[in-house]
């Protein structure tokens, strides 16, 4: 698993790598693409985010084909309109449409639309991913993490001298498609059903595939990567010609003496954005009386509808004409345009981000309000509290303490929470994903714990907490890359932030150097790589009454990579989260960074350890050895 970029475009797609599950004795749980998800499919909800005021539906397609984005955007624009056509129905009754309609079949490809959407691409099969509101045992394929295709059968013979496989078809082919064997991908240029050359074959049939070759044996298994008659039928839709589907305007036009032309536009479709949104337009040019033929309702219809390369069409179009005047082409070609541009910048205008700060360049380069050349402060988080260690002794030497937020609410750590409240500035570290909110009762847990903030992981937990006028910390997730981000979150009431780990030396030092907030720099300890709503050991993203449960153990776990890695796993039973840390410790020498404060991160350390490392810190020695010094730069023990 590789340490990367990951919020800033660099992903190295570890989640779609092998690894093994191990408990602390290395014995192997599981094996295979643990972390790779199935395609999320989320055609039940929309009924459910329509009407929940979703104006907007996001197709992922990046690095796909044209015919996979052709055959998904086929399939959603259909399910989409049938729910606004049906907006009066209830959600059950719309779902069955949606069933029904992808269970159609396409004449020209017989396949259904749901047959075609998992033939563009599946890994094996779709998931609904978090929307339902049961745990999703389905979330993973930890089979292959690439296209699984349909799956045709078993090879049961093959003559290598001629290249012929046989088998008996679980899905239909045909010439022209691909089909994957292991590794390999074969397009299919000679099909046979007994000794006849056929262009398809159906499930059920037993054939004969030509000309293949390569390291082939009986029992492996074939799948159709690719229909060729699917990709035919889908073409059409994404060539340069095609008419897509517009944006529908009503226009109303007055033609009149003595008076401007005009022209006032307003949307014609019910759910668009444009509904109700009306622009009305003139141009300072008065119409001529016609020396021959007089312009007609006709023509100024033909020449307004002529909307080209443009979003829009016109669905009706009113003309208020006298007679005998004359209008040239070219005044209506502008009529036409202008109307059109000023009703598109009026909608842009109206959805566009409105919030705008202001800088004061001078303090934002010199980094006035921050405090200068003060003693360093040391805040550390213990990620796992033991019940039964005393801290008090080990702790000695930090300023700050971060404590998670779910052993403020589970009943065994609250002496020892309170305890620890007497003792040190304790601050409560907010989860880096939480879906509800409201189901902790902060009023409760800061009336009975004498916290001094919250260590912030999500904008959203700003507003919520805020009130509690109490310190808060932004946390490394905020991924504040820049002086305007700090300025931004100092608007909305952070107090002192943890710079990104994502951040190299350079980028670093710019940042401290211009911030307007105390910067806290992460010095000691595992980064976490990922943070997923999905539990490695009960293979769900939410606790279940069968689930074996091995959270609730005192064993760590970790996943094993293809270098022999070893990364430790944090299961979160109360959050339904899991932590997956960095296999090697992040140590540096801070002394090349003028910050504020320094971060230690304890995950697996003994209270020994801790102690040492505190002290390590103070003195502002680096640690040596199976480490990683500075920002992801080994160095050799």
């Amino acid at each position: 698993m590789e340490v990367v970029h990951g919020n800033r475009g660099l992903c190295a797609g570890p989640c779609r790598l092998p690894y093994s599950l191990l408990d602390e004795n290395d014995k192997e749980l599981d094996t295979g693409y643990l972390l790779s998800p199935r395609d999320l499919m989320g055609a039940s909800s929309i009924p459910d985010l329509i009407k929940a005021g979703v104006s907007c539906l996001k197709i992922e397609g990046r690095l796909k084909n044209p015919e996979y984005v052709g055959i998904v955007t086929r399939f959603y624009r259909k399910l989409i309109d049938i729910t606004y056509d049906n907006l009066e129905k209830t959600n059950d009754e719309i779902l069955k449409l949606l069933i029904n309609e992808e269970n159609k079949i396409n004449p020209n490809t017989a396949m259904s639309y749901l047959e075609e959407l998992k033939q563009s691409f599946n890994r094996g099969g779709f998931s609904s991913g978090h929307f339902p509101l049961e745990p999703n045992k389905e979330l993973i394929y930890q089979q292959k993490a690439s296209n699984t295709g349909f799956y045709l059968g078993k090879v049961q013979n093959f003559h290598p001298n001629k290249g012929y496989i046989t088998l008996k078809l679980e899905h239909s082919i045909g010439i022209g498609d691909k089909i994957a064997i292991n590794s390999d991908n074969y397009a299919i240029s000679e099909l046979m059903k007994g000794n006849s050359n056929i262009r398809t074959a159906n499930a059920g049939d037993i054939v004969t595939i030509g000309r293949m070759k390569g390291n082939i044996k009986q029992g492996q298994q074939l799948f159709k990567m690719q229909s060729k008659t699917l990709n035919d039928d889908i073409a059409p839709t994404f060539q340069e010609d095609k008419e897509f589907k517009k944006i529908e305007l009503n226009a109303i036009i007055d033609i009149k003496r003595n008076q401007k032309i005009s022209i006032e536009v307003y949307g014609a479709e019910k759910n668009s954005l444009y509904y109700n949104e009306r622009i009305i337009s003139s141009l300072e040019y008065i119409p001529d009386l016609a020396q021959k033929a007089p312009i007609t309702k006709d023509a100024v219809i033909s020449q307004i509808s002529k909307t080209g390369n443009t979003p829009f069409t016109f669905k009706n179009i009113t003309v208020n004409l006298e007679e005998d005047l004359f209008v040239p082409v070219k005044i209506l070609n502008e009529l036409r345009r202008t109307c059109l541009e000023a009703l598109q910048e009026k909608i842009l205008e109206k959805h566009i981000r409105s919030r705008h700060y202001t800088f004061n360049s001078n303090s934002l380069v010199l980094g006035i309000g921050r405090p200068q050349n003060h003693v360093k402060t040391i805040s550390l988080l213990l990620n796992i509290l033991n019940e039964n260690t005393d801290y008090d002794f080990y702790l000695n030497g930090i300023d700050k303490l971060y404590i998670p937020l779910k052993y403020f609410v589970l009943a065994k750590f609250q002496e020892q929470l309170k305890s620890l409240c007497k003792k040190f500035h304790v601050y409560i570290y907010m989860p880096y994903i939480i879906r509800d909110m409201q189901q902790f009762d902060f009023n409760h847990i800061v009336e009975q714990f004498s916290i001094k903030g919250f260590a912030i992981s999500s904008i959203s937990q700003i507003a919520i907490l805020k009130k509690y006028h109490l310190e808060l910390i932004g946390n490394y997730t905020l991924n504040a890359y820049n002086q305007y981000t700090i300025q931004a979150l100092k608007d909305l009431g952070i107090q002192s932030l943890c710079i990104t780990p994502e951040l190299n030396d350079i980028d670093t030092n710019e940042l401290i150097k211009t911030s307007c907030l105390p910067l806290e720099l992460w010095v000691y300890g595992n980064i976490p790589l990922m943070t997923m709503n999905y539990c490695l050991l009960g293979k769900s993203n939410k606790c279940y009454q069968e689930c074996p449960k091995f959270c609730l153990s005192n064993k760590r776990f970790y996943l094993k990579d293809r270098f022999n890695f070893k990364f430790r796993i944090s299961p979160d039973r109360f959050l339904n989260l899991t932590t997956i840390y960095n296999s090697k410790i992040t140590s540096f020498d801070d002394s090349a960074f003028q910050t504020d404060s320094l971060r230690i991160n304890i995950l697996e350390e003994t209270p020994e350890e801790i102690k040492q490392i505190i002290s390590n810190v103070r003195k502002h020695i680096p640690f040596k050895g199976n480490l990683y010094c500075g920002h992801f730069n080994k160095i050799e023990p």
